[in-house]
């Protein structure tokens, strides 16, 4: 009989391994639950995770041997450290004695483990989602930590990266197409490829400019929502690919698009506008935005070529069509860009109107001056500001920064809610040649209120972009006439204001058509 080939001797090896971890003996009586993906055993065993590379090697990934496995899971201990500390605990060996297999034992080392910390599976964010549980503070939580590691990722010089995008995209039609020959999903493959091509060189051409200027970066790859969790109430993200630098050293906004792509794909698309809109404030990548649709189609294309790499089932080819469905969805024109400024005294509800319109819209982003104006002093959205935030100078800086970040998003083809108080008429004129500079419909709603209900909302008011009071509502001109600006009685409460502003687009909107 020929000797085994070095992967099968070292697959023979980690039975005993694996046997070993699945067993109490293992984890000091604890029972212990084996789970198996495509690249790793992972055990779950009282308040602990650990996770073994299988020895395999397939062609994005080489865990053949207890080196590189080694290699991979210290790998993947730094890259996740970086946005999951608490869970990310260690490198740990299983070792042989004269006992037998140990944890981190004394004898000589046969594997090496991550050990993590465990957490209930209920709290991953796609659990969450599925159960109607995923909030707008989730959303929010999950943009800034997108946007920090984004910030502070390592930049990929152009000349070091590991694959271009055309390279990516190149490959990943004719795996799509080897892959789904002579399926059901074979009609819409061959439909999103005659989508998709046409626009591939000007898309691989930006991607490019991006890559030369710093936007590939050390990113995490691998963002939906079942690598991202809830950890003792804190938004975490785990799991990063760390074997393979063409899934992770990639742009940013191929990052953020497998999120985005998985919401829609999960249903939750009214969050899409809110994660972008805080993530952009951070990082104010408005000039690219209209490669996010062409992004998210090829995102969905890759979980449609993972469903089709499945072992055929009934369940994998209809997930495969719904991702089909999804990445040829993503390449349909987009609608006409518009602005709509939201306006009034503080405690109106502004933001609430603006995130409720944004919901409802495609590709639009919000700009809210409370939070542009903490994050021109370098503090987060909800921390509070002294008087030096609120100068005349500070106000100037908020607006400049409002409009020319609208702008820009304008350029984009971005539809765009400018969430202010626009006290000053000056203020409003502005925001009404952004529109007209370029040709585009323009919607202004006034909110009012009565001042005992501002009043009350105000001092109900809890951990928000928005410092001012009730002092500071009651300087503010009591009931503005703002010429060509909508009014919205605030009184009765968001859901009607929502619903009468959205009534009063539509009417707009059909004047416009009309050409009234």
């Amino acid at each position: 009989m020929p000797p085994a080939e070095p992967e099968a001797r070292d697959r023979a090896a980690q039975d005993r391994v694996i046997a070993f971890l699945s067993s109490p003996d293992a984890h000091g009586g604890a029972q212990a639950e084996h789970i198996e993906t495509h690249l790793s055993h992972i055990f779950l065993a009282g308040d602990s995770a650990w996770k073994m590379k299988k020895a395999v090697r397939v062609g994005f990934a080489d865990f053949s041997t207890a080196g590189k496995r080694r290699e991979s899971c210290a790998a993947e201990l730094e890259l996740n450290r970086r946005t999951a500390p608490e869970l990310y605990l260690d490198l740990v060996p299983v070792t042989e004695g004269p006992e037998g297999l140990r944890i981190g034992g004394e004898g000589v080392p046969v594997e090496h483990l991550v050990h993590m910390r465990r957490f209930p599976q209920d709290d991953l964010l796609d659990r969450v989602a599925a159960r109607g549980a995923l909030t707008e503070a989730h959303v929010r939580a999950l943009a800034d930590e997108i946007s920090a590691l984004h910030l502070s990722a390592r930049r990929i010089p152009f000349a070091e990266m590991p694959e271009r995008f055309a390279t990516t995209l190149s490959d990943l039609t004719a795996r799509l197409e080897a892959a789904s020959e002579g399926r059901p999903a074979a009609a819409a493959v061959a439909r999103w490829k005659d989508l998709i091509a046409p626009r591939g060189p000007a898309l691989c051409a930006r991607l490019d400019a991006r890559a030369r200027r710093g936007c590939v970066r050390a990113c995490h790859g691998d963002l939906h929502l079942g690598n991202i969790c809830l950890f003792e109430g804190r938004i975490r993200l785990f799991d990063g690919i760390e074997f393979h630098p063409g899934f992770s050293d990639i742009d940013i906004l191929y990052d953020i698009a497998f999120t985005v792509m998985d919401l829609l794909h999960r249903g939750e698309a009214a969050f899409v506008p809110l994660l972008m809109s805080r993530y952009l404030a951070a990082t104010r990548d408005y000039a690219a935005l209209d490669l996010m649709a062409p992004l998210v189609s090829v995102r969905a294309a890759v979980r449609a070529l993972v469903a089709l790499m499945s072992p055929p089932s009934d369940e994998t080819e209809a997930r495969a069509g719904e991702y089909l469905g999804l990445a040829i969805a993503a390449c349909a024109p987009t609608p006409r860009a518009e602005v709509i400024a939201v306006g009034g005294r503080s405690g109106t509800g502004k933001s609430t109107l603006a995130a409720g319109l944004a919901r409802g819209m495609h590709g639009a982003v919000i700009l809210r001056s409370d939070e542009i104006r903490k994050r021109l002093t370098g503090r987060a959205p909800e921390d509070r500001l002294g008087p030096e935030g609120y100068t005349p100078e500070a106000g100037a800086a908020t607006y400049r920064r409002l409009f020319a970040d609208a702008d820009r998003a304008l350029r984009a083809g971005a539809s765009v809610l400018l969430d202010a108080a626009f006290l000053d008429p000056a203020l409003r004129a502005r925001a009404e040649a952004l529109a007209r500079a370029r040709a585009l419909p323009f919607t202004g709603f006034w909110l009012y209120a009565d001042t005992d209900t501002l009043s009350r909302r105000l001092e109900a008011r809890t951990a928000d972009a928005s410092d001012a009071d009730t002092q500071v509502m009651r300087r503010q001109p009591a009931d503005e006439n703002v010429p060509g600006w909508r009014r919205l009685d605030a009184d009765g409460g968001a859901a009607a204001v929502l619903s009468e502003a959205r009534a009063l687009r539509a009417e707009a909107a059909r004047e416009m058509h009309h050409g009234k």
